[in-house]
């Protein structure tokens, strides 16, 4: 990115000087400035309510972002490209890392040609992956497993066991960013494993380590958004556009004395200061008397300045915004959502406008093609929705629903109850069907098997006195010869 000269809200003389800030003070004290402000914020005679917002001075084209901004604005275009493209956040968040967080980006490159971006993003549909047997296969362990209960795949349907997916999860999260982006271990395959998977397998430490990726790279890879470059800082610096970010000096609101003097920040002090500013602001958010309210009502820069500092609380909820806004939008879980907005750089607006140009093309591309139900026949976007035997024949929750109660009011059939295609032979076993339908089907399918030991065993039979509910069993295979009440 070309931002021209550094900025350094720690070193900016115009910034702390604007903000009533000693530039000789190293120690960054915007936190204790906020904490103040909020806490005088509804004082409305405090001469802290002459400024609204926390910014640079008003000849500065650019907004200082705490980290509560970074995140906020982070999730809300999440959640708008997640909405606008009818993808889950996970899924508009690799869209977004993959464009920059540019959510511009993502809906044009979406809706030009969604196939392309979901096969370029991994984004692929999930589809049927057959097994020629109820067992299925690692394919990392190669260790054979019973049933698809152990068994967890990205959209392509590779199946892997938990352990070794977790595994290969962490490993990319150790190894660093490049997680954001990971794809299905199958390396002929594409499928990208979004976010929804990683925080389904792996343990708090390695879900802090891959927010605060994704969080950072809102930052990292927007176009308008850059880091305050003070040591320690963490703050970012959002631009009005794009001329600002190129045609000034690089922002360090540190040491910015407009900006610092505008908050009451003591430039003197080297060390970033914002965080101590904040607390100050918070602290003094009920004080009517207090004369920061007056002048400081929220944490910006001078009116002249055309930047916004983000909190990173700002910057995560940004970002759960946008992600929830484009699962909204496009009718999207938030993980395709977020695979969209991480491939357009975070752009909402980018993301619908490929979305809505060519959803097809984006959808191959991101590999977010959806998987069709074998019964109803409708297309659904995520795995989530979707239910299958051992043989991975794909079919929506409320459809497999219908068909195991229909057999289960038929008769004790159920028991031995086989895929819903007519050419497959896997079994739908009593794990699925406890998982899938209400009580009183439970109860009523329990009943069968209950009575199946009885009725199917070859050694025990019930007593046949009217309404006896016992049964007797044999010492050997004489009971065939056996008639009459025995009880």
């Amino acid at each position: 990115m070309d931002y021209g000269d550094e900025i350094n809200i720690y070193s900016d003389n115009e910034v702390n000087d604007y903000y009533g800030e000693d530039a000789s003070n190293s120690d960054c004290n915007y936190d204790s400035l906020i904490k103040e402000e909020d806490f005088v914020d509804s004082d409305s005679d405090s001469p802290v309510a002459r400024r609204p917002r926390l910014e640079g001075p008003r000849d500065q084209n650019y907004t200082v972002l705490k980290q509560s901004d970074i995140r906020e604005r982070q999730e809300n275009t999440i959640a708008e490209v997640a909405t606008v493209l009818s993808v889950s956040k996970a899924v508009a968040t690799v869209l977004l890392l993959h464009y920059n967080w540019s959510a511009g980006k993502v809906y044009e490159a979406w809706f030009s040609d969604e196939d392309r971006v979901r096969k370029n993003l991994g984004l692929l549909p999930i589809i049927e992956f057959p097994f020629d047997s109820t067992e299925v296969t690692c394919g990392i362990c190669f260790d054979s497993f019973p049933t698809r209960d152990e068994i967890v795949s990205a959209a392509c349907g590779h199946p892997y066991c938990e352990e070794c997916f977790r595994d290969y999860i962490r490993t990319s999260i150790n190894d660093g960013p490049g997680c954001l982006m990971l794809r299905c271990p199958d390396m002929s395959c594409s499928a990208v494993v979004d976010r929804d998977m990683v925080n389904s397998l792996v343990f708090e430490e390695e879900k802090q380590k891959y927010s605060t990726y994704l969080y950072r790279s809102y930052v990292e890879e927007n176009k308008k958004i850059k880091w305050c470059p003070g040591p320690g800082c963490q703050y970012a610096i959002e631009f009005d556009d794009n001329q600002a970010m190129e045609s000034g000096d690089e922002i360090n609101i540190c040491s910015d004395n407009d900006f610092n003097d505008y908050n009451g920040v003591d430039a003197n002090n080297t060390d970033c200061n914002y965080d101590s500013l904040i607390k100050e602001e918070d602290s003094m958010d009920s004080d009517s008397d207090s004369p920061v309210a007056k002048k400081r009502p929220r944490l910006e820069g001078p009116p002249d300045r055309n930047y916004t500092v983000l909190k990173q609380s700002d910057i995560r909820e940004r970002q759960e915004n946008t992600i929830a806004e484009v699962a909204t939008v496009l009718s999207v879980s938030k993980a395709v959502a977020t695979v969209l907005l991480r491939h357009y750089n975070w752009s909402a607006g980018k993301v619908h406008e490929a979305w809505f140009s060519d959803e097809d093309r984006v959808r191959k591309n991101l590999g977010l093609i959806p998987v069709k139900c074998g019964i109803c026949f409708d297309l659904f976007q995520t795995r989530d929705e979707i239910v299958s035997a051992a043989c991975g024949h794909p079919y929506c929750v409320e459809c497999f629903r219908g068909y195991i109660r229909t057999s289960i009011n038929d008769g004790p059939g159920c028991l031995m109850l086989r895929c819903p295609d007519m050419s497959c032979s896997a079994a739908v076993d009593r794990d699925m069907v406890n998982s899938l339908v209400s009580e009183e089907e439970k109860q009523k399918y329990s009943t069968y098997l209950y009575r199946s030991y009885v009725e199917e065993n070859k050694k025990i039979k019930w007593c046949p006195g009217p309404g006896c509910e016992h049964a007797i069993e044999f010492d050997d295979n004489q009971e065939d010869s056996v008639t009459g009440n025995v009880i």
